[in-house]
């Protein structure tokens, strides 16, 4: 079997994208339109996206692999995000620049976009910056619609889930546990004292988007507790486990509460682990932010990027070594435990020649002297 390089952050998903107000939710939506005429929606508009590898203060490139394998995956990434945005958005990589930012600090960011914008941007586009590291292990963060840039910062390259993720993000979407249990799952406001104060009954929401409704302003997204526990206020809650099945029991100072929460564990605005869709209504708000939101017009203003006349690359290659873990969580989070004394078969599909590897106790092993003739 011939392996690629596995490029992107090996770590369930950790969105580093700060959560905007209801106060700033509503300001933007404001100044969008829903109601997208039926023409646009027959239209492809597509959107220009510069990416910049950040390499460290030496050149090292924030993903250990060659150059023109980075560029493939770049490629492939877009291409598969592009089949989640199902509403006439289509995202083209307009441009990589692989060395303009140079810089160790950021390649380990900790700051968010901002910085990495200040370093090196194309006003005509969508930055994507590949970084090294971002803060707390989140694995992509960005700029909302609400900032006057488009931005997004990944960990390595391969991942079209958190890319879709975080360009939601761009164009209008929060996260669906947004508001946590501030909601029951009927939409009614949750009566604690410490979820009621700000809450807006919005049982009988017929709006594509309500004011505060379901937790995230979107009216087809059910109510999400999301995947985090905390403690708040002297509370300690346990929401959705993850992976998980539902309905979602909540647990406050151990004692479940009385309530069947059903979120959408696989909506690509969520934080769960297996992620694949945007709801309709999600698409209209995507959409609607780019056709009318005063800080996306430049995506489809007569000012055309220059873009390189770069390409996929014609690449193959076979992994050189590997990691086998298994994933387990424990009561700070996940943890990846190696696995020894797995077998590894590897084999040339047009000949007989094949190889056998095991595993070390640190669930590593290498194919290389497998690998003459392949």
């Amino acid at each position: 079997m011939l392996n690629l390089p596995l490029l992107h952050a090996q770590q369930l998903n950790i969105c580093g994208t700060p959560e905007s107000t209801s106060e700033e939710i509503l300001a933007a939506r404001s100044l969008i339109s829903l109601n997208v005429p039926a023409s646009s929606l027959n239209t492809i508009y597509e959107i220009p996206i510069h990416f910049y590898l950040v390499n460290d203060d030496s050149g090292n490139p924030p993903v250990d692999a060659p150059l023109d394998y980075i560029i493939y995956e770049i490629f492939e990434m877009v291409e598969e995000t592009n089949t989640y945005y199902d509403n006439g958005m289509k995202f083209y990589v307009c441009d990589i620049s692989t060395n303009a930012i140079n810089n160790t600090s950021l390649q380990n960011e900790e700051s968010g976009v901002a910085d990495l914008y200040a370093a090196a941007h194309n006003v005509e586009t969508v930055n994507v910056y590949i970084v090294k590291r971002l803060d707390e292990g989140a694995l992509g963060t960005a700029s909302v619609v609400g900032q006057e840039y488009a931005a997004v910062a990944l960990v390595g390259v391969g991942s079209a889930i958190n890319l879709a993720h975080e360009l939601g993000h761009n164009f209008g979407l929060e996260h669906t546990s947004f508001l946590k249990i501030t909601y029951l799952p009927d939409n009614s406001c949750n009566p604690h004292p410490i979820w009621s104060p700000g809450c807006q009954d919005c049982n009988g929401c017929a709006e594509m988007t309500c004011p505060s409704c379901t937790g995230d302003f979107i009216a087809d997204t059910p109510v999400d507790p999301g995947n985090e526990s905390f403690t708040t206020q002297g509370y300690n809650y346990i929401m959705c486990p993850d992976p998980g099945t539902n309905p979602c029991i909540v647990i406050e100072n151990g004692i479940p509460l009385p309530y069947e929460y059903n979120p959408d564990r696989t909506n690509l605005m969520s934080n769960y682990s297996f992620r694949d869709h945007f709801t309709p209504i999600q698409l209209n708000v995507l959409l609607a932010s780019l056709l009318t939101h005063p800080n996306r017009a430049f995506l489809l203003d007569n000012v055309l990027p220059e873009c390189s006349n770069i390409t996929q690359p014609n690449i193959f290659y076979v992994a050189q070594k590997g990691k086998v873990t298994r994933i387990r969580r424990s009561p700070t989070g996940y943890e990846f435990d190696p696995m020894d004394d797995v077998r590894i078969n590897v084999f040339e599909e047009s000949s007989s020649q094949n190889c056998a590897k095991i595993t070390n106790s640190a669930g590593e092993y290498t194919v290389t002297e497998c690998t003459g003739q392949f």
